[in-house]
């Protein structure tokens, strides 16, 4: 069905310890961004945990076939150290740290990297501006609605996908 699926990792995959889902005052990406700018740790990822399903989802998916991506706000090696070795090995395509051009841009350097089509790729994200991304670049855009944005406002989107679960996205993409 799709040859890539790109996840949006702060919103999809993982998640703060402390378990909250919706917006943190500042976000996580405030945070990184200016941890980075003043030298500092990126402590709002050493708080971040998967979430459950995040790794057997990853594994099926792979195990498929699928070329997986991963679009994070913080950097590749705090997105590797979460992940874990094991499921960081099958992620082949990252797009990670703060950038000025935005979400499609980095959806879209992916799609090149991998070597495939806009029509051949599924974004999957957990807020309206990630459906946005990835209609801008040509590739299906796919809501997660257990991240930090309200079902009801991702359904207005009209994405692709509506997931409920990481288990529905595995059932789904790796039929």
């Amino acid at each position: 069905m799709y040859k890539l699926v790109i996840f949006d990792f702060d919103a999809v995959l993982a998640r703060s310890e402390s378990g909250q889902d919706g917006p943190i005052e500042p976000s996580a990406a405030t945070l990184a961004f200016l941890a980075r700018r003043l030298g500092l740790p990126d402590a709002s990822a050493e708080e971040m945990e998967l979430r459950p399903g995040s790794k057997s989802l990853l594994r099926r998916l792979a195990g498929h076939g699928v070329v997986l991506g991963v679009v994070s706000a913080h950097s590749a090696a705090h997105v590797r150290k979460i992940l874990g070795p094991e499921v960081a090995a099958l992620i082949e395509h990252y797009a990670c740290g703060m950038t000025v051009f935005g979400l499609a841009a980095k959806v879209r350097g992916l799609v090149r990297r991998a070597r495939v089509k806009p029509c051949e790729t599924l974004s999957i994200g957990a807020e309206a501006r990630a459906i946005e991304a990835a209609r801008a670049v040509g590739a299906a855009a796919a809501a997660a609605t257990w991240g930090s944005a309200c079902r009801e406002r991702l359904a207005e989107r009209a994405p692709t996908w509506l997931f409920e679960t990481p288990e529905e996205v595995a059932a789904r993409l790796a039929a």
